[in-house]
């Protein structure tokens, strides 16, 4: 293989990449049917859903990014919008067979092994496309080759992560900075290649795959006058954040205001298909664990009053989505009367806590109810736990971007809690921490992380020692 050989066919190869998904989603199905049934005959209508499911993978897969340009990502988000574009065209099979009154022609144990045997087809050939294409660059194949304008802090970041990612195949050919004083030097061990205005005839003579603009934004005329120098180039160009930029764009979404482009800050994920995929999963997740759980419900309210006076349900007046104040329910796990007016968090040794509602915080079955405001619409399973409307008030001023936790519904377990932040807040390091990963929930959030999030809560969530 020569260098370059990828991109000099990307169109075709990004062609056959789709597919083979196609071939794989079909393959899944034939396989799965041999492996439950043996050779025998595959019916009509398997055929029919088998060449539906290629049809609706060649129409969602290119609209979910799976194909967008991975290189110099990390695997994670190119397994999460995958598993995700998969999850989401079996979802539209399964709502066509109803639909279309066919839904019993299959049998279930076919539907559910052709599933997850897709996924691990889809899941498993990239790992080893990408495992192949980082041995092939961290070895000089399939490089692009890199000039960056900007030899101050931005520029010589980049070329300090570039080294740590030798396996997404970048290749710094140098600097180019007007700063009189870097002329003939080298910045990070690269070469300070001229002054801006040289760039053209670099560009001719040369002829890089990037360039990666690292200058300041103060200075947007020197980069308006770079961008117009480059339109005549085949060159991929990106623009380097600083921190703040970074920091703004991280919460915000590009968006048009009649006809002017502009950044909306702190905008939330949930729009679009994202938010009927969490609107999905939290009712059908919330009606199965209630049916699940409801005699030991049932039990738990039994339990409540025959050992403390007061209603078996304690409510209080939260946060949640965008602000608005909503009921949030609990099992009663304080002396009534105590409970109903205090908003304090409760403390290890928490005279009002009854001996069964320290048990119940402990394990967290004081939160079952809940369930319900999900079927209400006013919680999600998993999301930013929701905190007294007291509470913000006191943390909102105290704690940078505290309020952009309600840019999604408040959970009944979260990113934040499986990683030990609940519980009593004494501090404000603790408040800080449990902020810091709700934003990052809220950042990265996808249906697998979700999944990932509840399948951990199942296993360590429960139960902890900061409950009481």
């Amino acid at each position: 293989m020569q260098s370059g050989f990828i991109q000099k066919n990307a169109d075709l190869l990004k062609g056959l990449l789709q597919v083979f998904d196609w071939v794989l989603v079909f393959a899944a199905g034939l396989i799965s049917h041999i492996y439950l049934f043996g050779w025998t005959t595959l019916p009509s209508e398997y055929w029919d859903a088998l060449i539906a499911a290629v049809l609706c993978a060649a129409l969602v897969f290119p609209r979910m990014s799976v194909y967008v340009y991975w290189r110099g990502e990390r695997l994670v988000p190119e397994m999460r919008h995958t598993a995700t574009a998969w999850f989401v065209c079996f979802a539209v099979l399964c709502v066509l067979a109803q639909l279309t009154q066919r839904s019993h022609l299959y049998q279930p144990r076919w539907s559910v092994v052709w599933f997850l045997a897709a996924l691990s087809l889809l899941l498993g050939y990239r790992i080893i496309l990408r495992l192949t294409l980082r041995h092939l660059r961290t070895r000089g194949y399939n490089s692009r080759k890199v000039v960056i304008l900007g030899a101050g802090e931005k520029g010589r970041r980049i070329v300090q992560q570039i080294r740590q990612t030798s396996w997404a195949g970048f290749s710094i050919m140098g600097f180019f900075d007007d700063n009189a004083e870097l002329k003939d030097r080298r910045v990070e061990g690269c070469p300070v290649l001229g002054k801006l205005d040289d760039l053209p005839r670099f560009m001719e003579e040369r002829g890089p795959d990037q360039v990666w603009i690292a200058l300041p934004f103060s200075a947007e005329h020197k980069i308006e006058d770079v961008l117009k120098e480059l339109v005549g180039y085949h060159v991929e160009i990106h623009l380097v954040f600083d921190h703040f930029s970074f920091d703004l764009l991280s919460h915000s979404a590009i968006t048009h205001i009649s006809g002017v482009p502009g950044i909306v800050y702190n905008s939330s994920p949930m729009v679009g298909i994202s938010r009927v995929l969490k609107a999905a999963e939290d009712r059908v997740l919330a009606l199965c664990i209630l049916a699940l759980a409801s005699l030991p419900m049932l039990a738990i309210a039994g339990i409540i009053r025959l050992t403390s006076r007061g209603p078996v349900l304690y409510k209080q007046r939260r946060l949640g989505w965008n602000g608005r104040e909503i009921e949030v329910w609990k099992f009663r796990t304080m002396v009534a009367s105590e409970e109903a007016n205090e908003v304090r968090q409760a403390t290890r040794v928490d005279q009002r806590v009854t001996p069964f509602g320290r048990w119940l915080r402990r394990t967290s079955l004081d939160e079952m109810p809940q369930f319900f405001n999900v079927l209400q619409g006013h919680m999600s399973i998993v999301g930013p736990r929701p905190h007294a409307v007291q509470h913000n008030e006191y943390f909102r001023d105290k704690i940078d971007k505290y309020m952009h936790r309600h840019k999604m519904k408040p959970g009944i377990t979260g990113w934040a809690q499986i990683n030990g932040w609940r519980g009593e807040t004494d501090t404000l390091e603790k408040m800080e921490n449990r902020i810091k990963h709700d934003l990052y929930y809220i950042q990265n959030w996808s249906l697998f992380f979700d999944i990932k999030i509840i399948f951990i809560t199942l296993f360590k969530g429960f139960y902890h020692r900061n409950a009481y």
